[in-house]
């Protein structure tokens, strides 16, 4: 193990000083949209993306702080330990994610019992492909003994892979074929779509990318173990900047939007949104757009016949619940 002042070991505290960083400049966005009214479950998706890693984070830098500080014979029965809660970390910070992009796209498809159940199978499925891959790798780490070179059972990471790369590729798939159905019937693009789209593509790339690293070190372990570090402790920075900073992009959304006396009204009921726009108000290029919002009432993703309902503009309305 290499000492902290190792650069590529600083590498990591400056992940954990930029993830800092970013939770004190959205502070403010955070009370604005996220402090008011009662707590839902998209409001503790946020909360978990945003300080559960954070301190998961921190607690990783002072592990490795302690373990590098013991001087030439440090305790090798930590070692265990720290790459299971790494494993596990990881695994919920992209899940995490993963439910965030999934309630977009559903909120892209206007709520419809088709896509909800869709998404709902695709999202179980790679989520049962991840925690496969995870369990595997826990379960190999609890027969490691000492700080030996780590390197994860190839099962796992086609597991784990298989399942990340799933989830991604249906996400865009998804957005990519409302988007040509909306292209078909010659209908204006939303702002949610736009959105969609873009940010979508993005944290694939991200996603994809971050993971594609990570198994690449695993099969090529001889590499510095520090740099390990690094990559681990800036994926945790990246999904936990993406992800919080995807839930008050659509916060934003519909309060840009919105005029202020319906923004106001909102806030007053307590509601976290994620918005879908009704595509009646674009078909003569009208630039207003009007939201039809989509409310989290249970903590099981999509599960529940009651899982969303919905909250009208003045002029028009959008029947949201289930059939």
């Amino acid at each position: 193990m290499h000492p902290m002042t190792n650069p590529v070991s600083l590498a990591s505290v400056a992940a954990l000083a930029a993830q800092f960083w970013d939770t004190m400049i959205c502070f403010g966005d955070e009370v604005e949209y996220l402090w008011r009214g009662r707590f839902r479950f998209v409001k503790l998706i946020y909360f978990c993306s945003r300080y559960l890693l954070l301190l998961g984070q921190i607690a990783n830098e002072v592990l490795l702080l302690l373990f590098h500080t013991q001087g030439d014979t440090p305790n090798q029965n930590i070692c265990p330990g720290m790459f299971i809660f790494k494993s596990s970390l990881t695994q919920v910070g992209l899940v995490l994610l993963e439910i965030v992009l999934f309630l977009r796209v559903y909120a892209l498809y206007h709520h419809i019992a088709q896509a909800k159940w869709f998404l709902f199978v695709a999202f179980l499925v790679s989520f049962t492909l991840e925690i496969c891959g995870t369990a595997l790798f826990i379960q190999s780490m609890s027969t490691m003994s000492g700080c030996g070179l780590l390197r994860a059972d190839d099962k796992s990471v086609y597991f784990f892979g298989t399942g990340v790369g799933l989830a991604q590729i249906v996400l865009v798939v998804a957005t990519l074929l409302e988007l040509a159905s909306k292209q078909r019937q010659r209908r204006v693009r939303s702002p949610l779509t736009n959105m969609v789209l873009q940010q979508g593509v993005a944290s694939c790339f991200l996603v994809l990318t971050l993971i594609a690293v990570l198994m690449v070190y695993n099969f090529f372990s001889y590499l510095d173990e520090s740099m390990g570090e690094a990559m681990i402790s800036w994926y945790y920075t990246l999904i936990s900047v993406g992800t919080s900073r995807l839930i008050l992009e659509m916060w934003k959304l519909p309060s840009s939007e919105n005029s202020e006396h319906n923004f106001a009204r909102d806030s007053e009921t307590g509601n976290l949104h994620l918005t879908t726009l009704s595509d009646s108000n674009y078909r003569n290029g009208n630039t207003t757009a009007w939201m039809t919002a989509l409310t989290s009432t249970t903590s099981h993703y999509m599960a529940a016949p009651s899982l969303y309902r919905s909250v009208n503009s003045p002029s028009t309305s959008c029947d949201i619940s289930d059939k």
